[in-house]
Order: C-alpha cells, then sequence, then structure tokens
C-alpha cells in the first residue's frame, strides 16, 4: 500500500457490492453494513435526482421511491442496498433476486413439473412468485415456462403498454453505480472510487449508469475507469445483448477525442470497460464512448488485453461472487518515472496531437467470494506494438505482468479501493496472490493476427 503520508485512507468500513449471490434466501444486511447505515447522511431525494437529471420514468429514480420505506423523501446508498436485498413491494428486481427466484424453482419442483406459490419463502420471494403466477395461468402454482415468461418481458426494454403488474429490472451493475452516486452526497463509502494524486487540472469525474471515468481532458482518454461485475449480472444477462459496431464521442467532453483521431493510427480504440461486461444494451452502448476508450496497438487490444478480460470475467463468474475491477493507464519510463506531455506519444490526423498514447495498461481487480472473502490482484501491461499473439506467449506475458496493489498504485499515483479499513487494505495490497490467466475462450474466435498498420475498430476489446 502507498505511504499513508501521500495516500490518505478512510477508517470506514467498507460497502460491500450490492446483491451478494444468495442461495434463494432473503440477503441479511451484515452488522457493519447495519452500523454504516447509521453513520450515514441521508440525502434529499429530490436533491439527488435533479443533480444527476433523473425524471419520473428513470429507473434510478423509480429504485430511489421504492426504497425510501418511511417515505421521508431521503435516501442513502445503505437504504437502497437493503431495499435491493429485500424488495418487499416487488417493484424492484436485480439480478442476485432473479437468480435466487430460479433456485428456489429448481428447488421447491422436486420432482413435480412446477411448484406452488406458498412454496416459496414467506416475503419478497413469495410475493414475487405470485406475481409469476398471476401474469400466467392464475392457478396458485408456478411452472419454469411461466418464470421464463415473467423474466423475459421483466427485462425486456420498457415500451408503452408495459404491465404494471411487472418490476422494474434493475442490473448489479447498475444499483453499484446508483450507491456510488449517492455515496459522493452521502460520505457513504464506494469502492469503485480512485483517488488519484497529482492529476491533470483537466480532470473530469463521469459518473456514468455503469461505470465511474476518470478522464483527462487534455491528454483525451480515461486514466482510470472502474465498474462492477457479479457473477449473476454474467448468468442473467439476455441474449438479446448485442455488440455495438461504432464508437461515439464523450457529450459531457466538448473537445474530446473524435472516432476520426484513431484513423490510420496504427492503433486500435481499446475498451476500458469491456464490452463484453455489458449487462444489457444501454450498458452496451454506454462501453462505446471513446471517453471508455485508449490507444492500443492491435496485438496488445486483441490478444494480451482481451485474454485478461476473459479470464476475471470467468473467474467471476465460476466464483459465483462478485468483483470491483479498475482499469487504468499510466505514462511512465522502464523505472516508473512519470512523464511529462512533450515526452509522450500522441496520435491524431495529419500529424496533429490529439490523443495521448499510454506507456502502459494497468489492471486492478477485488473479488469478493459469496463467503465474503476478497482477494486482489492487479497487472502492469505495457502498451506496445509487437506483443505477443499466440496463447503460450500471451499467458507467460500475463504472468510475469502480474504485481501487488501497492505497487500498481505507485506506478498509477492513485490509491484503489480507499475506502477498504486500512488493516484490510495493507493485507490484500500487498500480496501477490496467483491467478489463472488461461481464457477457454482463447480460441474460439476467429481473426487474422496484426501485421500492419490501421487503427481498426477491434472486435474483441
Amino acid at each position: 500500500m502507498a505511504p499513508a503520508s501521500s495516500h490518505p485512507r478512510s477508517e470506514r468500513a467498507a460497502r460491500p457490492i450490492a446483491g451478494s449471490p444468495g442461495t434463494g434466501s432473503p440477503r441479511v444486511m451484515p452488522a457493519a453494513a447495519l452500523e454504516r447505515r447509521a453513520r450515514a447522511k441521508p440525502v434529499d431525494l429530490e436533491a439527488l435526482s435533479q443533480v444527476f437529471n433523473w425524471g419520473p420514468e428513470s429507473r434510478e429514480r423509480q429504485v430511489l421511491v421504492a426504497a425510501d420505506g418511511n417515505h421521508d423523501g431521503l435516501t442513502s446508498a445503505a437504504e437502497v442496498e437493503a431495499y435491493l436485498a429485500d424488495p418487499r413491494d416487488v417493484k424492484v428486481l436485480d439480478n442476485t433476486a432473479i437468480a435466487g427466484m430460479r433456485r428456489a424453482l429448481k428447488g421447491a419442483m422436486g420432482t413435480g413439473a412446477d411448484a406452488a406459490v406458498d412454496a416459496f419463502e414467506p416475503g419478497w420471494m413469495q410475493a414475487a412468485a405470485g406475481r409469476v403466477d398471476a401474469l400466467g395461468d392464475a392457478n396458485g402454482r408456478v411452472s419454469p415456462a411461466e418464470f421464463e415468461a415473467f423474466v423475459a418481458q421483466v427485462k425486456a426494454p420498457v415500451v408503452e403498454g408495459r404491465s404494471a403488474e411487472l418490476p422494474i429490472w434493475f442490473p448489479q451493475q447498475r444499483a453499484v453505480m446508483l450507491s456510488s452516486r449517492i455515496a459522493t452526497r452521502s460520505g457513504e463509502e464506494d469502492l469503485l472510487r480512485v483517488a488519484e494524486h497529482g492529476g491533470s487540472d483537466g480532470s473530469l469525474l463521469l459518473l456514468k449508469n455503469y461505470s465511474q471515468i476518470r478522464f483527462d481532458q487534455h491528454l483525451r482518454i480515461p486514466t482510470h475507469v472502474s465498474y462492477a461485475l457479479s457473477a449473476d449480472d454474467i448468468d442473467e444477462k439476455p441474449e438479446w445483448v448485442k455488440r455495438q459496431g461504432h464508437f461515439t464521442k464523450e457529450p459531457a467532453a466538448e473537445d474530446g477525442p473524435r472516432p476520426a483521431d484513431y484513423t490510420h493510427s496504427g492503433y486500435d480504440r481499446g475498451h476500458n470497460k469491456p464490452a463484453r461486461a455489458s449487462v444489457d444494451q444501454e450498458s452496451m452502448k454506454e462501453s462505446f464512448f471513446l471517453s471508455n476508450v485508449k490507444p492500443q496497438p492491435p496485438n496488445t487490444n486483441r490478444e494480451v488485453v482481451r485474454t485478461l478480460e476473459a479470464a476475471l470475467y470467468r473467474t467471476v463468474q465460476q466464483s459465483g461472487g462478485s468483483a470491483v475491477i479498475v482499469n487504468g493507464s499510466v505514462f511512465a519510463d522502464a523505472e516508473g518515472k512519470k512523464l511529462a506531455p512533450a515526452d509522450m506519444k500522441w496520435i491524431g490526423p495529419d500529424g496533429t496531437k490529439r490523443v495521448a498514447v499510454p506507456t502502459h495498461n494497468l489492471t486492478v481487480a477485488l473479488l469478493t467470494a459469496p463467503s465474503g472473502e476478497r482477494k486482489a490482484y492487479a497487472w502492469l501491461v505495457g502498451n506496445e506494438p509487437h506483443m505477443p499473439w499466440q496463447e503460450a506467449d500471451v499467458i507467460a506475458l500475463l504472468e510475469h505482468s502480474q504485481v501487488s496493489v501497492d505497487v500498481a498504485e505507485q506506478w498509477a499515483d492513485a490509491d484503489y479501493f480507499a475506502d477498504l479499513p486500512v488493516q484490510e487494505a495493507t493485507d490484500l495490497e500487498a500480496k501477490v496472490v496467483p491467478f489463472d490467466v488461461t481464457s477457454e475462450d482463447y480460441n474460439s474466435r476467429s481473426w487474422v493476427p496484426y501485421h500492419g498498420p490501421g487503427g481498426s475498430e477491434s472486435l474483441y476489446s
């Protein structure tokens, strides 16, 4: 961990990712979360909605209203998380709730073809089962076909005439960002927050629906992008979520990067938050804003970075847990000394210096198992041309590039997971924990390795 004198860290307890995978029972708030709730500074719901432009029909606003159980017009991240763990009125369901119902249905069915509504655990789950039955054949039982039809309707894009009986679908990734935005006003813990030190005076903090971005307007790239990923979000991702084919300008950055800045540069438009981590189509669209993009040599983007992304995705899914993942850019020489803008490489049309090219790609991940056990990982990978593309060489490079979070913080001059308790952070961030970077889908794609300039839009970032 970085020296306390330069990287002060909050003493408060960490806020867990909203929606830890369950067994089908309502999630119980841990003692630390209850204590945090008592310390929170609730914020005015209306004022918060105005700050983030959440109208009455926005999902965020509807979740806040549903979570305001005592109708006092105040809200906090803790209140929202408590509601999503126990959606008493079934107005909102996250993916952990849907996955829990799926497991409960399987258990309640036994050897039969369906399950009685009253076989579900009393509370929100039994109420949700009743909602499924009411929208089906209303016979007091829930069949797998009824349940899947219900889930498909819940997840479908909102259209006019949608039944009022259908809950709002709110994936964990979006729920974590809602908590993150509330935390900027309430002072609650936020594991997505990156504390940058000595940053540019042109730095923008972009609080998106699915990610938190630190964007440098002078370099025209994000210095850090953080997001949450859970096994339930992965497992419940609708089949209709498709990759978007084009990148678009960031609306919040007036003189931000343009797609043409990358054309014929020899660099890919490399995602920070990967497209594969999109949990719905809106999340996919958000990942294609150029505020989420940095220049990467083709083999770095399509092979090295993509292999690490796939390994993290697979690890989260197989663990049944969740993760906070931060991808960043470093501008430093081989010894870690920060480069001045004049010493950086730039790309742009006709030789103009429009977009800075980082020297290193940085990835930091905090994985939380269903048991609550945490492990932290970090990689510092050169952003260089002529990187390996054969599987064995890529894996060897990533294994060699793994570092402790402490080392990553020193290179980036930043503090990750800054709201973890001091001792927990010290223990987690000093270690290099073995990580399997082999990717099961390494050979499942068909593309021709890069052999020359072009600066194409990579299909694999």
